[in-house]
């Protein structure tokens, strides 16, 4: 491959009519090259490396092998290798010592495979330092939709019966929620998870207010007699309390 001063010497002496003989014998090169550089595109710097990698002119680079590393990338992958980030460090040895450790080493040297060290590798011969910083694909909107999809599971428990998911209860927790979830679904979910899907459903769960109670017919009755008893009481009266009847 020409270089690319040696290329642009030739398109001037063709532009300044010279035949293909007298440049060849001019530049030095043979009259194939002049022939072949004359038909190129006029050339506009003198950075061989990134034309090589623009134009895809020369022998294909070996695998696993950088093509070249620009000034300000040396600068920034210099950076990563004396950060505390070790995915960049990582990124930051692989390319920079591409030149002067064989690939298998440099992967025993940050702790991964020669296929990964191949991948970044790749990534930056055609992206450049975008192609090592590693993007989040969609993950918001994935987990997003997996929290909807939750939600109406939760919400379709929600308004049936207890009982019909093999659970003991006549009315919902949190912690009967999620094991009907998981015994429907396969899928295990926290009670503070089922609790998250029932208020973004619009329901709020409530613990059951504790009563007393008593298997007594007469039990209401009695309350009544008790709670008015008390509000007849006077400055002076005491009450008493006994097995089996009230005294005042």
């Amino acid at each position: 491959m020409l270089r690319l001063l040696k290329r642009n010497e030739i398109q001037v002496l063709l532009r300044a009519d010279h035949t293909q003989e007298e440049v060849a014998e001019l530049a030095g090169v043979s009259v194939s090259s002049v022939r072949r550089v004359g038909k190129e595109e006029p050339v506009g710097h003198g950075d061989d490396a990134a034309e090589h990698a623009k134009r895809r002119i020369g022998r294909p680079e070996k695998k696993g092998t950088v093509r070249f590393v620009r000034g300000a990338d040396r600068e920034t992958l210099a950076q990563w290798r004396k950060s505390n980030d070790k995915r960049r460090w990582q990124k930051a040895v692989a390319i920079l010592e591409n030149w002067s450790l064989p690939l298998e080493e440099i992967a025993k040297k940050i702790e991964k495979s020669p296929s990964q060290v191949r991948s970044w590798i790749k990534a930056y011969n055609e992206h450049g330092l975008a192609g090592l910083i590693r993007r989040k694909r969609g993950t918001s909107n994935k987990r997003g939709t997996m929290f909807e999809l939750k939600r109406r599971r939760i919400l379709e428990i929600l308004h049936g019966r207890p009982r019909a998911y093999g659970i003991n209860r006549s009315n919902w927790n949190l912690r009967s929620l999620a094991t009907a979830y998981t015994r429907l679904h396969g899928e295990r979910i926290s009670t503070s998870t089922a609790g998250r899907l029932v208020r973004a459903s619009g329901y709020v769960m409530k613990k059951t207010r504790r009563v007393l109670s008593s298997p007594d017919p007469r039990y209401r009755e009695k309350v009544d007699l008790l709670l008015q008893t008390l509000h007849n009481l006077g400055p002076r009266d005491l009450f008493f309390w006994l097995l089996g009847g009230i005294c005042g």
